[in-house]
């Protein structure tokens, strides 16, 4: 199912579906064909899913829902329909995306951008990910993306994100949106420490600054 799903075969779905398979599998880090089928550009997965009662709230190990992955790879197709079955974008880091338009149809959608993301509400699994992946930077001040971003990533908003990865555009539209300038995540950062810290351009900072 989970194949079919991502790479979008609704009658390869259709045929398993016959054979006993049902829309909540999972596979071993707790996944659905819904998160699969949200990684596709073609939505007809997403649609058939969900017209045979996918559930949109389903998280996995990482504790994340479809409508994350549908918002990670850019697929606003499927994560319009995802939020007409109901689905909630209330994950801290939803407008963590590839594609500028997303980060409108969440906020249209009353995603929070002033949510904070907490290891303590999160599964076991995910915080321990976060810190191991976090310790090149605690042990040896590493100044590569991925330990920066976990050693930061407690507590940080979406807006913290967007500076530590360097999305200007989407910087500008949580900014605009009413994100607030002044949260700390656990580190004591704002997001501008973090989009100063990251070396990013005066440009990505003239954000913060009113400019």
């Amino acid at each position: 199912m989970h194949i079919a799903a991502q790479t979008g075969h609704t009658s390869a779905m259709a045929a398993l579906l016959e054979r006993r398979a049902t829309v909540e599998d999972r596979n071993a880090n707790g996944g659905t064909p819904l998160f699969f089928a949200a990684m596709n550009s073609n939505s007809a997965a997403v649609r058939f899913l969900l017209q045979r009662r996918a559930d949109v709230h389903v998280t996995q190990v990482l504790g994340t829902h479809p409508l994350n992955t549908a918002a990670i790879f850019g697929r606003a197709d499927s994560l319009d329909a995802m939020l007409d079955a109901g689905a909630r974008p209330d994950h801290p880091f939803i407008f963590l995306t590839r594609n500028d338009g997303i980060v409108d149809r969440l906020l249209a959608a009353r995603a929070d951008p002033n949510s904070q993301w907490h290891p303590s509400e999160c599964t076991l699994f995910l915080r321990f990910l976060v810190w191991v992946n976090s310790l090149p930077h605690r042990l040896c001040a590493s100044i590569d993306r991925v330990p920066r971003v976990c050693f930061h990533a407690p507590g940080a908003t979406s807006l913290h994100l967007c500076a530590m990865l360097g999305q200007v555009e989407d910087t500008r539209t949580l900014v605009e949106a009413g994100a607030r300038l002044d949260t700390k995540n656990d580190r004591g950062a704002t997001a501008e420490d973090l989009a100063a810290a990251f070396h990013f351009s005066p440009a990505h900072l003239g954000i913060f600054r009113g400019r």
